[in-house]
C-alpha cells in the first residue's frame, strides 16, 4: 500500500486483521509521513477514509476484521465509486475451511462490495513467501489495467495463531516497477472545437469540481464573456467575476431570466449539480431540436442524467491552452444586472427572519480565506447552493453528492481538519443523528472543526415536497424526533451552543481565531422551511428582474 502512495491508513479493531495493525504500528515509527487513523465504528472509519482520501488527493487504505465489520463500509464505498475516490479496503478474513459451516464470525465478505468496487481480490493463506509474491504480483497487473480510480477490495484470509510474531520482510522484498493508473485524455475532438467557435450564446455549467480542477479551469473561466452558473461543490462560488451567476437557481426561477438567457449552446464542465432547476432548465432546451449540450469531465464516467449530452474526456490541465473562449452573449450585460438586482433583493427577501437559508447565507458571509466546508445533504446543500455565496475567494467546498446519503457526514468533515485550520460542517438534524458515533474521531484529529447543525426536529426537506401534502406525512416522511444535541456534545467534549435568532448566531461565527476545541452551534428552527416556500413565488414575481429588460 505504501509503494502505491497510500499514506493515511484508517484501522478499526479486531483479531483478525492483527498482522496489519500491528504492522502498521510498527512501520508508522520507521517510515515518514505514514499516518494512523483508528475508531471503533467501522462505518464512520470508511468515511473518515473518504473524506481524507479527497482532501489530501491520494488513495487511503482502510482495514478492518472479519465478519460484518467489512459490510459496515459498503455505504462508504458505494459513495467512493460513484464520485471516482481511491480506497484501498484490507478486509481480514478466516481461511475457507472455516466458511459455510456455522464458524464464528464467518461471512461470505469475498467480493463482499460487488458492482461497486473497480477490483476485489482473494488473497488466500499463502504456503510461504513465495506464493504470497505470486498473489500480490497478480493483484499489481490487475490493478494497473483500471481505466478508472475507486474502492479496491484485497479480502485477506488469515489462519491462527494470529498473534504470532513473524520476522517482517524487507520492504523491497517485492522488487516492484512503478505502478500507474489510466489519466485523463490529453487531446480533444476538433469537432468540438468548431462548435464552440460556432456558437453565439453559449451557457456554461460548472458542476461538482476539486480544489486542483478549479485552480485549473480558473483562467479559461475568467476569460469568458459568456454567463456562468456555478454549482455550491464547482469551488467558484467566492469569484467575484461579473459573469460568474452565484444565484442561478434562484434566476432561473424568474421567467425574464430564462427568456434573456437562451443559449445555443451549453458547456458543463463536472457533474453531480444540486440545482433541480438547472436540471429542469436543461431538459427544456435539449428539447430544441438544435440544441448543443458538451459535458467535458477528465474521466469517462457517465454523468449527464439528461442522456443528451456529447461528453468529452480532457485533461482540465489542458482546457485553457486548448478551448477557444466562446463567442460574447448577446445579452451577458442584461443577465449580469438581473443578478446584481437579484443579489441586491436578497438580504431583504431572505436574512430578516431565522430560517434554514438564513443561516447557510450567515455561514457564507463569515467563514475566513483558507477555510473549507463540509455540505450536509438534503436540505443543507441545497440552502448553501440556492441562496449564498462567499465573502472570501479562498474556501474549498466538499461534499458527498455521488449517492447523496446522509450517512458519514460528520466523519467525512473530520478530515479536513487534516488540511484546513478553520473547518464547517453544515447538516442537518437526521444526519446527525444518523453519525452520532463519528464525534468520538474529533478529539483525535490534528485540528478543530465547527459543526453547525439545522435542527428543524426531523426530515424538514419534505416539508418542501409533494409529501408534504400527504396524510401519513409526519409518521412517514418528517419522523420528528425531539431531541436537542446538548448531552451529545457533552459526551464527546465539544464546545456547544444554542441559538435562535440570527444575532445569536452572528456573534459566535464572528470568534477570532482558531479554536482550540471542536464546538457544536444547534440552530433550533421552528417553520423554517414554510417561510422557505413562499420565496421561490416571491423572487418570481420580482419586479427589479424584470425592469432590467
Amino acid at each position: 500500500m505504501y509503494h502505491l502512495g497510500v499514506r493515511h491508513f484508517c484501522v478499526a479493531p479486531g483479531s483478525r486483521n492483527a498482522a496489519f495493525s500491528l504492522a502498521l504500528f510498527r512501520l508508522s515509527r520507521e517510515l515518514d509521513g505514514l499516518n494512523l487513523h483508528t475508531h471503533f465504528d467501522e462505518r464512520g472509519l470508511g468515511f473518515l477514509a473518504l473524506g481524507l482520501a479527497r482532501v489530501q488527493q491520494q488513495p487511503v487504505c482502510i482495514v478492518t476484521t472479519s465478519g460484518t465489520a467489512v459490510a459496515n463500509l459498503h455505504p462508504a464505498v458505494v459513495e467512493a465509486f460513484e464520485t471516482l475516490v481511491p480506497l484501498f479496503i484490507l478486509s481480514a478474513d478466516r481461511p475457507d475451511r472455516l466458511l459455510e459451516c456455522g464458524a464464528n464470525q464467518a461471512i461470505r465478505q469475498k467480493h463482499m462490495f460487488g458492482a461497486n468496487a473497480r477490483l476485489s481480490v482473494n488473497l488466500s493463506c499463502p504456503a510461504d513467501s513465495q506464493a504470497l509474491h505470486q498473489q500480490i504480483s497478480g493483484f499489481l497487473q490487475q490493478y494497473a489495467q483500471l481505466s478508472l480510480p475507486g474502492p479496491i477490495q484485497l479480502n485477506c484470509q488469515f489462519d491462527e495463531p494470529l498473534y504470532e510474531q513473524v520476522p517482517p520482510l524487507p520492504l523491497d522484498w517485492l522488487r516492484l516497477n512503478p505502478v500507474t493508473c489510466a489519466t485523463p485524455a490529453q487531446s480533444i475532438d476538433e469537432t468540438l472545437l468548431d462548435i464552440i467557435r460556432s456558437s453565439r450564446s453559449t451557457l456554461i455549467l460548472l458542476g461538482q469540481l476539486t480544489p486542483l480542477q478549479h485552480r485549473q479551469l480558473l483562467p479559461w473561466i475568467s476569460r469568458l464573456r459568456c454567463p456562468v452558473i456555478a454549482d455550491i461543490a464547482s469551488q467558484f462560488r467566492g469569484c467575484d467575476e461579473v459573469h460568474l451567476l452565484h444565484y442561478g437557481d434562484l434566476l432561473l426561477a424568474h421567467p425574464a431570466f430564462v427568456a434573456q438567457l437562451q443559449p445555443d449552446l451549453v458547456i458543463q464542465f463536472g457533474g453531480r449539480i444540486v440545482s433541480k432547476r438547472v436540471g429542469q432548465f436543461l431538459e427544456q432546451y435539449l428539447r430544441a431540436p438544435e440544441a448543443q449540450y458538451l459535458l467535458l469531465s477528465e474521466y469517462d464516467q457517465p454523468l449527464d442524467p439528461t442522456r443528451r449530452a456529447r461528453q468529452q474526456t480532457i485533461s482540465f490541465e489542458r482546457v485553457a491552452e486548448w478551448l477557444p473562449s466562446p463567442s460574447v452573449h448577446p445579452n451577458l450585460q442584461l443577465l449580469i444586472r438581473q443578478h446584481q438586482q437579484l443579489a441586491e433583493a436578497l438580504p431583504d427577501l431572505v436574512d430578516g427572519s431565522w430560517h434554514e437559508a438564513a443561516v447557510a447565507r450567515l455561514l457564507m458571509c463569515h467563514m475566513p480565506a483558507g477555510s473549507a466546508i463540509m455540505a450536509g445533504n438534503s436540505l443543507s446543500i441545497r440552502m448553501l447552493d440556492s441562496y449564498g455565496r462567499f465573502a472570501e475567494r479562498d474556501i474549498h467546498v466538499y461534499s458527498s453528492r455521488g449517492a447523496s446519503g446522509i450517512d458519514g457526514l460528520v466523519a467525512t468533515a473530520a478530515a479536513l481538519t487534516s488540511a484546513y485550520q478553520h473547518s464547517y460542517l453544515l447538516v442537518g438534524d437526521t444526519a446527525l443523528l444518523h453519525d452520532l458515533n463519528s464525534l468520538a474521531l474529533l478529539a483525535k484529529m490534528p485540528a478543530a472543526i465547527t459543526i453547525v447543525v439545522l435542527n428543524n426536529n426531523g426530515g424538514g426537506i419534505f416539508d418542501l415536497l409533494p409529501a408534504s401534502q400527504q396524510t401519513a406525512y409526519e409518521q412517514m416522511f418528517l419522523m420528528p424526533h425531539g431531541l436537542a444535541f446538548q448531552h451529545a456534545a457533552a459526551q464527546f467534549e465539544l464546545d456547544y451552543e444554542l441559538v435562535a435568532d440570527l444575532p445569536g448566531l452572528q456573534k459566535l461565527l464572528t470568534v477570532s481565531g482558531n479554536p482550540k476545541r471542536s464546538r457544536l452551534i444547534e440552530c433550533r428552527i421552528h417553520e423554517g422551511t414554510t417561510r422557505l416556500k413562499g420565496f421561490i413565488e416571491q423572487i418570481r414575481q420580482l419586479p427589479a428582474i424584470s425592469a432590467c429588460l
